[in-house]
């Protein structure tokens, strides 16, 4: 199967732990999908986007919303 690519996804509700995370995640991983849910659209909440800019992200990442 080419062209075929597994992306890690980071789901989480605690600014830490997503620091634990980003952490592992920049040991292995080129790009990283990012679950966020803002209590509005679903009935959860998770990290915001300024969760985010708080962490040493050095993959590529997208949000899924």
């Amino acid at each position: 199967m080419s062209g075929v690519r597994v992306v890690p996804a980071l789901l989480t509700d605690s600014p830490a732990a997503l620091a634990q995370m980003v952490e592992v995640a920049n040991g292995f991983a080129d790009f990283v999908q990012v679950d966020i849910m803002d209590g509005r659209f679903v009935p959860s909440t998770s990290i915001s986007a300024t969760d985010l800019d708080n962490v040493g992200i050095r993959f590529g990442w997208e949000v899924h919303l």
